[in-house]
């Protein structure tokens, strides 16, 4: 990974006049939603006020507690406080679902609100298709790919990631929550499940590559999980994992508000992942700022006991600091784009919603 100091004199002046949070809690959305989603997120801070779902503390895996409030709402205006971790560099929810209200909120909720719809649409398996294309290139450039016989894929939503890999001759299975998208992959002939990944369905040692994509930072306890699914990798295998990397805003959401989703429990780097990953015992084949991974299970691996580790070293502090700069650096360009520049104006006149209704948007 790069260094974490990477700003001249000046910059870090400028930025210094931006101040945390960087967005108030004032329930508006950042994105256009449906009515469908605007009923879904109003029955889910229902579910919250009334007591139904419950919020637990949500500690740092650095054990720190040096904390700055980086934003108390998500992009869809969902009321949460993220906090970056100045020991560390961890973004995280300062309070989380707890496992019980998690469970319900992905089975009555998530999709309602990030999608939209109950069912996989074409263009979302497509779009998965097309992600398990690029893991496939991965794989094929890293590993000896023809010795890959069984892939599993946790949280593999509709399973099309699954499928590029089955169109290349691979047996391949996978679990999620949400029988309805699960249905779309089973129809295309693929071997899914509803749940967690279960050894009775997966056993142990059982497959030469496992796949985490956009899960990882949902979860929460993360380190428990991936032990699970180390676990259920053969010895010499690989694991490939990706998470929304919080350095890498610009390029994936353009602003920081596009990123922040209630959804994501833990918020991580690249260096982060990286020890994070050899703490837990796994060789590191290659891995980016965007944040793929992929890894090796040593053939002597043994199971981590997760409950005294702590996520850290000497220079986490320092990509504390960089990733504070990086988020007002990304805030910073949002204020002086003309895009921005022109949807903040339409709100101060309160004609957004006027616009939204003449371009047919609802």
């Amino acid at each position: 990974m790069k260094s974490a100091n990477r700003y001249n004199g000046l910059t870090v002046y400028l930025l210094s006049l931006i101040k945390f949070p960087l967005y108030k809690n004032n329930s508006k959305s950042a994105l256009t939603l449906t009515t469908a989603q605007r009923q879904a997120i109003n029955a889910f801070m229902n579910k919250i006020s009334s007591g139904l779902y419950n919020l637990e503390d949500n500690p740092c895996m650095c054990g720190g507690h040096n904390d700055v409030v980086v934003t108390e709402k998500d992009r869809y205006g969902i009321s949460c406080r993220y906090v970056l971790c100045r020991n560390c560099g961890l973004v995280r929810l300062e309070k989380r679902l707890d496992d019980v209200s998690t469970a319900l909120f992905y089975r009555d909720d998530y999709r309602n609100i990030y999608v939209g719809e109950e069912l996989a649409s074409e263009e979302f398996f497509a779009a998965q298709i097309h992600s398990g294309e690029r893991f496939c290139t991965l794989a094929e450039e890293h590993t000896d790919f023809m010795k890959i016989h069984s892939v599993f894929e946790a949280g593999c939503g509709a399973g099309g990631i699954l499928y590029a890999f089955k169109q290349r001759g691979k047996n391949v299975s996978g679990c999620d929550f949400g029988q309805k998208y699960l249905q779309c992959g089973q129809e295309h002939g693929i071997a899914l499940y509803e749940g967690e990944p279960d050894f009775a369905k997966t056993p142990p040692n059982s497959q030469d590559l496992v796949i985490l994509s956009h899960v990882l930072e949902h979860l929460n306890r993360p380190l428990d999980y991936l032990n699970t699914l180390i676990e259920m990798t053969a010895p010499e295998g690989f694991l490939l994992i990706q998470v929304p990397g919080i350095l890498s805003i610009r390029e994936q959401y353009s602003r920081p508000i596009g990123y922040f989703q209630n959804a994501h429990v833990n918020n991580f780097y690249g260096h982060y992942l990286e020890c994070l990953f050899t703490t837990l015992g796994l060789d590191i084949v290659c891995g980016d700022e965007v944040c793929t991974f992929l890894l090796r299970k040593p053939k002597n691996w043994t199971k981590h006991d997760t409950s005294g580790i702590k996520i850290w070293d000497e220079t986490m502090p320092e990509w504390s600091r960089k990733i504070e700069l990086s988020l007002k650096r990304d805030y910073l360009r949002t204020l002086i784009h003309p895009k921005y520049i022109m949807i903040n104006l339409l709100g101060f006149l309160h004609l957004k919603e006027f616009m939204k209704r003449l371009l047919g948007r609802k």
